[in-house]
């Protein structure tokens, strides 16, 4: 997404800025929390680990075991493969209010690309194991979020359904 810097000294500016990075709020971008009850939401987001990385810190590395959803709150993380002949791809770079990693909390499987910072980056992690935990114990939760799913698995079949009868 765009950064908008506002006008220094600006109030308002300042809170926008505040609540941006606020869990909560955070976690709101990621789909497959958007319907969540704001109860859920808060006890997720008290679930989430703060980290920093220094410039060309990885975050994580292909083929590792994903077991984290991780939220940018500043800074910036590349996510890159290796072609064939070792030249560096990069797929995606992301900053704040982005997320990555959002299916290693369901599947667990390794990683697909590498993810490093491209600059000192803030961000939340949410670990796999907590995030089920709490699930597990909360209906609405797992109700939730498998309708998240639906709803992307449903776009999925018809984005494949238009490419293939267009």
């Amino acid at each position: 997404g765009d950064v908008r810097h506002s006008p220094p000294g600006g109030p308002r500016g300042a809170v926008r800025e505040k609540k941006m990075t606020h869990p909560e709020i955070l976690l709101k971008q990621v789909p497959l929390f958007r319907s969540l009850r704001a109860e859920d939401s808060r006890h997720i987001a008290e679930l989430l680990q703060k980290q920093t990385l220094r410039k060309g810190d990885s975050l994580f590395r292909k083929g590792e075991e994903g077991h984290s959803l991780y939220m940018i709150t500043a800074g910036k993380i590349k996510i890159v493969r290796q072609s064939r002949d070792g030249d560096e791809m990069i797929l995606a770079v992301l900053s704040a209010g982005d997320f990555c990693g959002e299916m290693a909390l369901l599947d667990g499987l390794p990683r697909s690309a590498d993810a490093v910072a491209v600059e000192e980056t803030y961000l939340y992690g949410l670990n796999r194991k907590d995030f089920i935990a709490y699930v597990m114990n909360n209906e609405t939760a797992v109700k939730a979020i498998l309708s998240a799913l639906s709803k992307r698995l449903r776009k999925a079949d018809d984005f494949l359904e238009d490419i293939f009868f267009l």
